[in-house]
């Protein structure tokens, strides 16, 4: 009987050290700043309600966010993110997005080094486009969303990196060119404004300081 008390103290002390082991070694604690930016690679499937058909675009990846953690478990960010689009080769044109909005993270994971988060965020979207061939340019406007999961790992106390795969939608509308015309399409006898929709993968990765 003693031996199995012992057993059993023994048992409910691994599992209170276990259970106790995460509080004491969060890498994030209530009340931290983290600031990250980095490199990425996007793949979307572009639609448009003129012509109608879809097609593939490729574009690089700047993102940059900023995050506060009111608990541990829960991080609220404003990120930022930057989209340069392939073009053809030679051919002077340029495509560019932007994207600002704020994030909400919940940490499945918050070990001692090492973070595995979900995240979700949205906000306002920009899009340029320049048309070098007939020294025109058109920006457009509209939202996006962005739903990713990823890890945070720290290498010191304040240094570490990210990395992270993300389902990301970009829509905009009210594009006008330097002249300010709006473009719109007529669907029969219907108009309305033009519109394009960019929705596919985003892989990134890059550094984050604590603090």
């Amino acid at each position: 009987m003693k031996q199995n008390m012992k057993i059993i103290k023994y048992l409910l002390t691994v599992f209170l050290l276990f259970a106790l082991f995460p509080v004491f070694s969060q890498v994030v604690e209530k009340g931290d700043f983290e600031i990250g930016t980095g490199l990425g690679l996007g793949i979307f499937q572009a639609t448009n309600n003129d012509s109608g058909a879809t097609s593939i675009a490729a574009s690089g990846i700047i993102p940059v966010h900023i995050q506060y953690s009111p608990i541990e478990k829960i991080g609220l960010g404003l990120n930022f993110q930057r989209n340069g689009f392939l073009t053809e080769k030679d051919s002077g044109n340029s495509v560019q997005s932007y994207l600002l909005g704020f994030s909400l993270m919940y940490r499945a994971i918050n070990g001692e080094k090492t973070v595995l988060f979900f995240q979700a965020a949205a906000g306002k979207s920009w899009i340029h486009y320049s048309d070098a061939s007939i020294q025109n340019y058109v920006n457009g406007s509209g939202y996006w969303v962005d739903l990713s999961a990823g890890m945070r790992f720290y290498f010191t106390e304040h240094l570490g990196m990210f990395t992270e795969i993300a389902y990301n939608k970009q829509h905009f509308t009210n594009f006008e060119d330097k002249n300010n015309t709006l473009y719109t399409v007529t669907h029969s006898g219907q108009t309305e404004n033009f519109w394009l929709t960019l929705a596919g993968m985003n892989l990134r990765l890059g550094l984050n300081i604590k603090f």
